[in-house]
C-alpha cells in the first residue's frame, strides 16, 4: 500500500524543508562555530594583556635593585619605631611604650 502525496502535500514538504533546513544549519553548524570563535578571540585578547602586563615586569626589573635598597635604607631608619620579637612581646613592649 503505497500512497502518493498530493501537489499540495508535497509543495508543503518543500517549503518545510526550505525553512526548517536553514534554521538547522544554523542552530546546529554557525551557532556553535561563532561561539567557539568568539571564546577564543577573548582568551587571545586576555593573553595578549597578560603578555604586555608580563613585558612591562621584565622591563621594569632592572629598577627592582635599587628599589629594594631604598625600602631596606627607609626600613633600617625606622627599626628604633618597631618592636620587637614575636606577637607576645611586640604586645608587652607595645603597652610598654604607651605607657611612657
Amino acid at each position: 500500500m503505497r500512497s502518493e502525496l498530493s501537489t499540495r502535500d508535497r509543495r508543503a514538504i518543500r517549503l518545510g524543508l526550505v525553512v526548517l533546513l536553514p534554521a538547522f544549519v544554523l542552530g546546529l553548524g554557525v551557532r556553535p562555530y561563532a561561539s567557539a570563535w568568539m571564546r577564543a578571540r577573548d582568551r587571545l585578547e586576555s593573553e595578549r594583556a597578560l603578555l604586555g602586563r608580563e613585558r612591562a615586569l621584565v622591563d621594569a626589573a632592572p629598577s627592582f635593585g635599587r628599589a629594594e635598597a631604598t625600602e631596606r635604607s627607609a626600613l633600617e631608619r625606622r627599626a628604633g619605631r618597631l618592636l620587637p620579637g614575636d606577637s607576645t612581646l611586640a604586645g608587652g613592649a607595645l603597652v610598654r611604650y604607651v605607657a611612657d
